[in-house]
């Protein structure tokens, strides 16, 4: 796929409109803009990160981060994904020393029903036995020989993955949407947008400036509009058999 970055976007800009070099680092800070702005619906900025796993079981979410698209582990050539679990505790666990400390669900007697406390020594015991809760009510039988949860959970207060206390893990892999917060002047982006950055460049070079007026200001925001629809287009995956095909399948004959 071929690639512009924006430097070059702006140094074209600069060129072709002759403008001196002192209007750059205005110039890149709208072309940055755009592409962040862009990169929320057409673009679709997804990055791929390894992140370390703190000893409280807690992972630093990326400054550039939207959404999550997995979470996961490395296993060799491939990646085992995690899976979200709403019920994980928001709060953190501290000491006495007010130090925080990862929860322990193996003597937490308050997270574990009769069952657990009554079969824990022994996990084969729990193999093919009746499980019930502390309502005594039965919850069917247990299979698989271990309590073991691969589960996480995003903590947007904290700006953090806590993963699950059982899980003992030194790195995940986060692929998420990122927000073009960490663009600068060498980030690469598609060639399809290069006429929508420029553009929007210059809608904000207008609107920023006193020396242009409102009617120009709109015709250029105008101008920033279409080429946005026109790169949704090119990004689409539309083509004119399939809407061909989409209107003959919804066509239906009438009696005359």
């Amino acid at each position: 796929m071929q690639v512009v970055n924006i430097d070059g976007i702006v140094n074209n800009m600069l060129l072709k409109r002759r403008y001196p070099k002192h209007w750059y680092l205005e110039f890149l800070l709208y072309g940055v803009e755009c592409l962040r702005e862009i990169g929320l619906d057409e673009l679709e900025i997804y990055n791929t990160q390894k992140l370390p796993v703190s000893l409280e079981g807690t992972v630093e979410l990326p400054a550039d981060y939207i959404d999550y698209i997995l979470v996961g582990i490395e296993v060799g050539g491939r990646v085992r994904p995690l899976v979200e679990d709403n019920s994980l505790n928001n709060l953190q666990n501290f000491d006495s020393t007010f130090q925080v400390i990862p929860f322990n669900n193996s003597t937490d007697a308050n997270a574990q029903d009769e069952t657990n406390l009554l079969y824990a020594p022994n996990l084969f015991s729990q193999f093919l036995t009746v499980r019930t809760n502390s309502y005594g009510e039965n919850t069917g039988r247990f299979f698989g020989g271990s309590p073991y949860r691969d589960s996480f959970k995003i903590v947007k207060s904290r700006n953090q993955i806590q993963l699950d206390p059982s899980l003992k893990l030194a790195n995940i892999v986060l692929i998420y949407a990122s927000s073009g917060l960490t663009a600068d002047g060498v980030t690469n982006v598609p060639l399809y947008a290069q006429k929508t950055i420029q553009e929007y460049i210059m809608y904000q070079f207008y609107f920023n400036n006193r020396t242009y007026g409102v009617s120009e200001t709109e015709m250029q925001r105008q101008r920033y509009i279409d080429e946005r629809k026109v790169l949704r287009a090119r990004l689409s995956d539309l083509t004119i058999s399939t809407l061909k095909r989409i209107v003959n399948r919804n066509t239906i004959a009438a009696q005359k």
